[in-house]
């Protein structure tokens, strides 16, 4: 009822504020339902909090994601941690950005808030068919369980309670500049909304930005694949409205200072959340179920159609209506400033580096769209792989990472180049000096030995270049933006604090990027190492050594399915020793007869490195079961097993009896052979397989025998249980860390110190004024 009464409140919200214009207290009527709208939405979300935390399993959706055992705090994030609590998620994110920005909105709010409320009713919409409150009824009664099916535990990590709603808020913020920039192109009031949205867009890029680099951390702890991103179509999801985003807060930039962009201003503001919508579209319309680790389930067919009505007729009259409105907004300023601008100039800058950042959006949202393509064409599904995206998106990140370095030095009224390289000459050399000691010391390494010195990756496709060199590369452009603007930033410090949080905000993008460069770019990685229980491996200079379970006991094998209990290995090397913790555990379901097997890695943290170390399951089925007829010879594992003869031990029919398959086993390294005898004994539940040893260290089962054609499955096992594991060693991980630090605090200043725009009064004209801003005051060229 509570969604229900949300979707009618936003629709006479809708219907109030659009018959306001003759009626001035229509107006407020209209902001009380659409506030009343939002509250309702929060209250659904905390009924739905409720009903987590009081394991009430009668409603489906709890049921599915929770259960009496779990911590409180996984109870909580079982709110989100499904398709229709996640909708309830977005809608209640939005409505919080909906409500304070439209008490600031101004002259824009009749518009801002039809629009604002037309959306979030739209999710009313959806959530009325993807609800989260339906029940299992008997017989017109509710079904009590005594217990859920628990949230997935690949899904319980600290994570979990934390990414969803960081990154739902910069989600729900994309909402602010579509619903300002359509209000600033119905009212015809183009230029005074640029100061006002401002702060908004910065505070939504920086939460989109943060949930970003939370989602890469939550995937490198738990995945298991030893990264942080992986070009995930989900991931991307989140990552092309962010560009975009971007490219717009660049633009406000301008329109602010030089009153230009406005007609792209408006068309940027509006395509974060057209993008997002679309993606969300493509996340849950169950085209990516089988290709992407993080897809939501499929939607209801109601809710999945009208959320593409909505993003058709959404993106179809947003974009009709800058062509009519937007596209020649602002020309009465065109031409107002200097008519000229000489040599190298700020603008210039802006307009190149958004233009790429929009470059890379598209590129990313044309990758991350191919599983939908061929989906519609017929053909088999699956995603464009890292390494294409690495060929393709490399060449917007260069020159954007250059303009990140170059463009705070650069005047607004244009400088020569000359005078520009005076200004960046130190710099470079600074840059140059670090990328250099670098370079020293990372040949200094231990762990260099152990990389391919010859190792090479494709360069559009066709041209293979060193990976040494062209890591170092990325690296040093990363470096040269970090120290660009950590000098910019001392030089504005005493003169302006303005300009102190976008700076901050370029060195925490910067930092971050170097980080995840060196990282991945200088990964080196052991071959997989097999060691037994109670055994030992050696790889990449570590010697890893068995020590057992940190849960085990000799009664019980409940110890297998509890999620806390891991594996402990010893990891020691020449120059450290650590004991390493990796998660291990099985989770039985209902309708498979073999368990799950549930594992995470461990990660040994250093100043200037991880060792990342992953186990890849407990391994004792050396391969799958063979079929043999007497006198065929098969290859189980790397042993070579003939099948001489079958022998029956007991009278036929009886209990005890048994069939025995007898087995030539010869190891070919070696030479030594063996009879190896498993059976089939017959008993009163059926028959039973009795293992035949093979030296110490396997055992073969018979399975089944076939008395017409005599023939056998066998299938051989390890004698104990083996265990996969994998060592990464990646350098330089803090940078991703520091680096996502800084950028929020440099995004929350930024935010902070624009936070009071000065807003039109509803009678006043358009400002034709230039706007005189402290955002980069003009440097002074330096000789």
């Amino acid at each position: 009822m509570l969604i229900l009464g949300g979707g009618v409140l936003f629709l006479l919200s809708i219907v109030l504020w659009a018959l306001s214009s003759r009626r001035t207290g229509l107006g407020r009527l209209g902001a009380i339902a659409f506030g009343a709208g939002c509250l309702s939405l929060f209250a659904a979300l905390g009924c739905l909090a409720a009903l987590f935390i009081g394991d009430q399993f009668q409603y489906d959706y709890v049921f599915a994601r929770a259960d009496s055992i779990n911590a409180l705090q996984y109870k909580i994030a079982g709110v989100w941690a499904g398709q229709e609590g996640s909708f309830l998620l977005w809608g209640c994110a939005s409505a919080l950005f909906g409500l304070f920005a439209a008490r600031a909105s101004g002259v824009y709010r009749r518009w801002f808030t039809i629009t604002f409320a037309l959306f979030l009713g739209v999710l009313c919409g959806i959530l009325a068919y993807e609800s989260p409150f339906d029940m299992t009824l008997m017989d017109g009664k509710a079904l009590v369980p005594p217990r859920g099916a628990g949230l997935t535990p690949s899904l319980q990590n600290y994570w979990v309670v934390i990414h969803p709603p960081v990154i739902f808020l910069g989600f729900g913020s994309l909402t602010v500049l579509f619903a300002w920039s359509v209000a600033a192109m119905m009212t015809r009031r183009p230029l005074e909304w640029a100061a006002q949205v401002r702060p908004w867009a910065v505070l939504g890029l920086t939460l989109l930005g943060i949930g970003l680099c939370m989602g890469g951390f939550w995937a490198y702890e738990t995945l298991g694949w030893g990264g942080f991103w992986a070009w995930d179509p989900v991931e991307n999801v989140s990552f092309v409205p962010w560009c975009v985003a971007a490219a717009f807060v660049h633009g406000l930039i301008v329109q602010n200072t030089r009153k230009r962009w406005i007609p792209t201003n408006l068309l940027l503001a509006g395509m974060p959340f057209l993008l997002f919508v679309y993606g969300t579209f493509l996340t849950r319309s169950g085209y990516l179920t089988d290709v992407s680790v993080h897809s939501f389930a499929e939607m209801d067919l109601s809710a999945r159609q009208l959320l593409l009505y909505f993003l058709l007729a959404a993106s179809v009259l947003f974009l009709g209506l800058w062509l009519w409105r937007g596209r020649t907004a602002g020309r009465e300023f065109r031409g107002h400033e200097e008519p000229s601008l000489q040599g190298a100039h700020r603008e210039g800058a802006y307009r190149l580096s958004s233009m790429l950042l929009v470059a890379m959006a598209a590129a990313t949202a044309i990758g991350m769209s191919v599983p939908l393509f061929m989906a519609l064409s017929g053909r088999s599904v699956k995603v464009v792989e890292e390494g294409l995206y690495h060929q393709v998106l490399v060449w917007f990140f260069i020159p954007i990472m250059l303009l990140m370095a170059v463009g705070p030095f650069l005047s607004w009224r244009g400088m020569s180049l000359r005078d520009l390289s005076l200004r960046l000459v130190n710099i470079l050399s600074l840059a140059v000096a670090i990328v250099g000691v670098s370079v020293f010391f990372l040949k200094r390494s231990s762990w260099i030995a152990y990389a391919d010195p010859d190792e090479r990756i494709p360069l559009m496709g066709k041209f293979m270049v060193p990976v040494m060199p062209w890591v170092m590369l990325l690296f040093g452009v990363c470096v040269f933006a970090i120290v660009a603007n950590l000098w910019r930033l001392a030089e504005l410090w005493k003169r302006s604090k303005l300009g102190v949080g976008g700076l901050l905000s370029h060195v925490g993008v910067a930092t971050l990027l170097a980080g995840l460069v060196v990282s991945r770019g200088f990964e080196v990685k052991s071959e997989m190492l097999t060691l037994p229980r109670g055994g030992s491996a050696q790889g990449m200079g570590f010697t890893v050594k068995y020590l057992g379970r940190a849960i085990e006991t000799d009664d019980s094998m409940e110890y297998l399915y509890d999620r806390d209990n891991k594996i402990r290995f010893e990891v020691s090397s020449e120059s450290e020793r650590f004991i390493a913790s990796p998660g291990m555990f099985y989770v039985a379901k209902p309708d498979q007869e073999q368990p799950d097997q549930m594992v995470w890695p461990h990660i040994h943290r250093t100043l200037w490195h991880d060792v990342y170390f992953t186990l890849r399951g407990e391994a004792t089925e050396v391969g799958p079961a063979q079929t043999l007829r007497p006198g065929e010879t098969a290859k189980l594992g790397d042993l070579q097993v003939k099948y001489l003869k079958m022998v029956r031990e007991g009278e036929s029919g009886m209990s005890g009896t048994r069939f025995v398959a007898e087995l030539e086993v010869t190891d070919p390294e070696t030479g030594a052979t063996t009879i190896a005898r498993p059976a089939l004994e017959l008993g009163d539940g059926g028959a039973r397989p009795i293992e035949g040893k093979i030296g110490a260290d396997y055992l073969v089962f018979l399975h089944r025998m076939d008395a017409a054609t005599r023939s056998v499955d066998v299938q051989l096992f390890y004698s104990r249980p083996w265990y996969p594991v994998e060592i990464f060693y990646k350098p330089m991980t803090i940078l991703v860390w520091v680096g996502t630090g800084i950028m929020a605090v440099g995004g929350f200043l930024t935010a902070w110190y624009r936070r009071r725009p000065s807003a039109p009064v509803a009678d006043e004209p358009p400002s034709k004024t230039l706007e005189r801003t402290a955002d980069a005051p003009e440097p002074v060229a330096q000789s």
